[in-house]
């Protein structure tokens, strides 16, 4: 590094040494010419060969060039031993400027250059371009396990992978954990649709366990939810039932009510004509045990009781001749009569007759 130093400032001492007499040279030959030079010449001639003599001459110049690329050269070998990398990247920087300055075309003149394109040639350009570089458009059917199908818009020249991304993407799974199959063929990503044999409305099957769990939730959801709407439905089933059984005894009660209100009013009715016509009630019961339900019969107050007591008979299955009829006063049984009637004995309505048959 010392020794370099001492180089170059030898060369500068120099430099300047050879500089300083051939600059004294020229002031002495320029005072020369312009001492013995006719009496015509002009001061600015003779400052235009003093800025002329002031230029540093070329054997400067040369010394200094010399210099300077003998300190390129010790820079450049202290960057390849301290720092080889970087003297790497700026050879490289190097090489692609001289690349790109040698490659550089010049401009053609205006004559020969192209004349624009019109909109309709540009669109037909861009069109042939993409038909190049794409290929023709095509639709794929991407279907899913649930039955779900995505109509894909598609090029023949593309790759399979961009559609792989973006099913990926809109079905929001992991390209990774998907399988997409094409008649039990599983895609390849870097093949084209042209290459790998697929066609116009081809369908293509895609899978993934994100799928199969997203599967399995909704079918656990639908069976939940059937579930529950079966007993909502039974629920409402046996509310229903509960209801018509509470309604239904309602009317049953009701209709009772009515019925007995109905017997009521009947005999309220047949009790108030019987007062109004002068009749009675008698109810006629058969002496002993399991010997039939009582006989009721209306009668007139004032008429003899002798038909009465043959048609009681008569229902009882009795043979008159040998029936007796007895109305209760007190502790005493009063043996009815043919001729008496309900006026004389006194009968009121509804009053049991106790009937006996002698064997």
């Amino acid at each position: 590094m010392k020794l370099v130093a001492l180089l170059c400032g030898a060369a500068v001492a120099q430099a300047h040494s050879t500089l300083e007499l051939e600059d004294a040279s020229q002031l002495f030959q320029s005072a020369t010419i312009l001492h013995e030079g006719p009496a015509e010449t002009k001061p600015t001639s003779f400052m235009k060969d003093v800025a002329e003599s002031m230029k540093p001459s070329q054997t400067f110049k040369d010394a200094l060039m010399e210099i300077k690329n003998k300190w390129k050269q010790h820079k450049a070998h202290q960057l390849e031993t301290y720092e080889p990398w970087r003297a790497k990247e700026q050879r490289k920087v190097r090489e692609l400027k001289a690349k790109h300055h040698g490659n550089r075309e010049k401009p053609l003149p205006p004559s020969k250059q192209p004349k624009p394109l019109s909109e309709e040639e540009r669109q037909q350009l861009e069109k042939e371009a993409r038909l190049a570089k794409f290929g023709e458009p095509m639709t794929l059917i991407v279907r899913e396990p649930e039955g779900r199908e995505f109509i894909v818009k598609f090029r023949t020249n593309t790759r399979l992978q961009v559609l792989m991304h973006s099913m990926c993407k809109k079905l929001d799974i992991e390209l990774p954990d998907a399988v997409f199959m094409h008649r039990d063929r599983k895609l390849e990503p870097l093949a084209t649709a042209t290459s790998f044999g697929l066609v116009d409305q081809d369908v293509i099957e895609v899978d993934s366990p994100a799928l199969q769990a997203e599967r399995e939730k909704k079918a656990r959801q639908a069976a939940a939810v059937a579930m529950a709407a079966e007993k909502r439905e039974q629920a409402e089933s046996d509310a229903k039932e509960k209801e018509d059984q509470l309604l239904q005894a309602r009317l049953a009660h009701k209709l009772r009510t009515q019925q007995k209100n109905s017997i009521i009013q009947n005999e309220q009715r047949r009790k108030q004509e019987h007062k109004v016509k002068g009749m009675v009630t008698l109810i006629f019961e058969q002496a002993g045990r399991n010997q039939g339900p009582p006989v009721h019969i209306s009668v007139k107050a004032t008429n003899w009781l002798q038909g009465t007591m043959d048609i009681v008979s008569k229902r009882m299955s009795l043979d008159p001749e040998k029936t007796r009829f007895f109305a209760t006063r007190g502790d005493k049984k009063v043996l009815i009569r043919p001729h008496d009637s309900a006026h004389t004995l006194k009968l009121k309505d509804e009053e049991m007759i106790t009937v006996t048959h002698q064997m």
